[in-house]
């Protein structure tokens, strides 16, 4: 479907932005994996290690930003995922082995719930079934998918000094934007040194003050709204000031450099400014854009959950209707771009 699309750079995007999604779930994969096989933590440090020494060499030495997220991330889904869950399996273990069963792994402990007692059960093993241990069982079991569901809806995130941290997906996203964006600068200032800052309606409230202004490439303000003359009847600001402003989380997050902004330059020969929306046009534009990447990062996260699903291999139910799920929220997903003009684009719901 053809239209208007969020992206700066589609073709690059779907295979840079993606690496770092399936690295994410694939290391996701293996903390389940661990915990439902009972593997060491030495070992499952050493596999998530390898996965994410694949993806350095993908990316290369200069992204060192995303592999030390990807680090940190795993780091940090290992102590609030895998290590309490291996503390908690311990636990039931230990009460069973109490009245004489034994289990090796959390797979063999949700089995057991499930299991009728053949009439050779010890009296102990029958005592344990009376006081309720099976039920014990039973919520540890849906206790360990509540557990898989939150880590499918915890991003890897970056890590950076001083800075706050966002997803990688949201970095990649920022990153390709901010390349296009200096690159269009840089050509500009070849041209001349005043432009218009272009105008659109779903302009993000950190763009909004600042489109439809004109300023100067090249030179700095000496009054705190960065004005740098008048320029005939029209006030000129300083792009550079513009964009070193850095928000409460450390980023210079400003119109041209900031977020995923898509505004560009308009060479000024003394024309009027671009259009400007109004607040309502804004507003509504803004919503929209919110909505498709709100139910992007859904079916994302949806995905995540089915893996987790399918990696414990005993949830048949659970995952015929997660499928389902994935299959509507995709239809609603398309059916919503499509209403409203954009594109709707595969790899952004891929994992």
């Amino acid at each position: 479907m053809t239209g208007k699309t969020l992206s700066t750079d589609s073709r690059y995007q779907s295979t840079f932005m993606p690496i770092f999604e399936k690295a994410e779930t694939r290391i996701k994969v293996l903390i389940v994996t661990a915990l439902l096989l009972m593997w060491s933590e030495t070992y499952l440090r050493a596999r998530i290690i390898k996965e994410i020494n694949e993806v350095e060499k993908r990316i290369g030495k200069d992204k060192a930003d995303y592999i030390n997220g990807l680090r940190f991330s795993a780091n940090r889904f290992i102590l609030l995922f895998y290590k309490p869950q291996v503390k908690s399996f311990q636990k039931q273990k230990k009460e069973l082995a109490s009245f004489g069963i034994k289990v090796k792994t959390p797979n063999e402990l949700i089995n057991l719930s499930k299991k009728k007692l053949p009439h050779s059960y010890s009296e102990a093993e029958k005592m344990w079934k009376e006081a309720k241990g099976a039920v014990r069982v039973q919520d540890y079991s849906k206790q360990l998918k509540q557990k898989m569901a939150q880590l499918a809806q915890t991003p890897a995130v970056t890590h950076e000094k001083g800075k706050h941290s966002i997803s990688l997906w949201q970095k990649a996203e920022i990153d390709v934007r901010y390349d296009h964006q200096m690159k269009m600068l840089e050509d500009a200032k070849k041209e001349g040194d005043l432009y218009w800052i272009s105008s659109h309606p779903d302009a993000s409230k950190r763009c909004a003050p600042w489109q439809g202004k004109l300023v100067s490439l090249t030179e700095h303000a000496i009054n705190p709204k960065m004005q740098v003359r008048k320029e005939g009847r029209f006030w000129v600001y300083s792009l550079p000031d513009i964009m070193a402003k850095k928000d409460k989380y450390g980023y210079t997050n400003n119109i041209i450099c900031g977020f995923n902004c898509r505004h560009h330059l308009i060479k000024f020969d003394g024309q009027l400014p671009p259009k400007h929306y109004d607040a309502e046009d804004v507003k509504k534009q803004r919503e929209i854009e919110q909505n498709i990447r709100a139910m992007e990062r859904a079916i994302r996260n949806k995905k995540q959950d089915l893996k987790m699903l399918l990696v414990q291999n005993n949830g048949k139910k659970d995952i015929s209707k997660t499928k389902k799920e994935i299959d509507n929220m995709i239809e609603r997903y398309k059916s919503y771009c499509e209403a409203n003009g954009y594109a709707w684009e595969q790899y952004r719901i891929e994992v």
